[in-house]
C-alpha cells in the first residue's frame, strides 16, 4: 500500500467546507455505502452524542442520500473529493471511524482506510470484524454494539493530540506500506536462497 500521500508531519490547511464545523469531529473517509456501513448505529451515535460532529467525506449511495442522518444538525456529508485532498480532511478529524456492518462482505475485508487513518496519527474506532481483531486490535478501538461504540469514541477523543500515541499509530501503519512489504518479501527470498546454497 502506498502511504506516501498520508504524511502526518506535513502542514495541511483545513478544507473550506470543514471550517466552522464544531469540534470534536468524528470523521469517516471513503465511500458512504449502505451495504457496508451501519446507518442505524451512526444515527444512534449522532443522536446520543449531539456535542460531537459526525463528518463523512466521500460519495454516498442512494441508501445514504435518503438516510435520516441528513436531518440531524451535527451530521455533515461533504461528498467526493480528489485523492490529493484527502489528507487535509483526515488532519481535521479528531477521531476516525469505520462503522461497518458485520456481513460476509465486511468480515474478512482488509480495510485500507484504517492504515490511512493511522498513517495520519489518528486514534481510530472500528467495528470488531475478523480482520480488525487479527491485524489492528492493538492499535485501534474496536466495538461490537452501540454502547461499546459510545464508550470507545469517548475514549479515543481523550487521546486526541497525544503525540506519543500518534507516532505509534504512524509507525504501525507504515509496516503495511508497499516499501515495507517488498523489503520483507525480498528478505524471505534471500533467506530461502541462502538456505539452498548451504
Amino acid at each position: 500500500m502506498n502511504l506516501n500521500l498520508y504524511d502526518a508531519n506535513q502542514e495541511y490547511e483545513t478544507p473550506v467546507d470543514l471550517r466552522g464545523i464544531p469540534h470534536p469531529i468524528v470523521g469517516y473517509l471513503g465511500t458512504v455505502n449502505s451495504t457496508r456501513l451501519n446507518g442505524d448505529l451512526l444515527l444512534a451515535l449522532a443522536q446520543e452524542r449531539p456535542q460531537y460532529s459526525l463528518v463523512f467525506t466521500g460519495p454516498e449511495d442512494k441508501g445514504f442520500r435518503q438516510h435520516a442522518l441528513h436531518q440531524l444538525p451535527n451530521v455533515y456529508f461533504r461528498g467526493k473529493k480528489t485523492v490529493p485532498e484527502l489528507p487535509a480532511y483526515l488532519r481535521a478529524y479528531d477521531v476516525c471511524i469505520n462503522p461497518q456492518m458485520v456481513n460476509p462482505i465486511t468480515d474478512g475485508n482488509y480495510p485500507i482506510k484504517i492504515d490511512e487513518y493511522l498513517a495520519m496519527g489518528k486514534s481510530t474506532v472500528a467495528t470488531s470484524t475478523h480482520t480488525m481483531r487479527d491485524i489492528f486490535a492493538a492499535h485501534t478501538h474496536l466495538a461490537t454494539n452501540r454502547q461499546e461504540w459510545l464508550q470507545v469514541i469517548d475514549t479515543a477523543l481523550g487521546e486526541a493530540g497525544n503525540r506519543e500515541l500518534e507516532q505509534e499509530h504512524i509507525a504501525f501503519a507504515h509496516t503495511h506500506s508497499w516499501g515495507h512489504s517488498v523489503g520483507k518479501t525480498y528478505g524471505i527470498i534471500e533467506n530461502h536462497l541462502k538456505g539452498r546454497a548451504l
